[in-house]
């Protein structure tokens, strides 16, 4: 979006915010980023493993 829409300012401020975020994450490159993608996609069975754990053991959450 910022690409495409944002005043050159805008794009310069918001990326250099955006690397700072990943620089604090540990992400200084493009193969970071790709290898933190795929530790989260690995996890993402067990995350919907325990929400289903919780929702089975409170009967009274519903849907929306």
């Amino acid at each position: 979006m910022l690409g495409h829409d944002a005043t050159p300012e805008m794009r310069e401020r918001s990326c250099s915010g955006y690397r700072d975020l990943l620089g604090d994450l540990g992400i200084a490159s493009y193969a970071d980023l790709r290898q933190r993608g795929e530790q989260i996609e690995a996890c993402l069975p067990r995350v919907w493993d325990v929400a289903e754990a919780i929702l089975a053991a409170n009967q009274d959450i519903e849907d929306a």
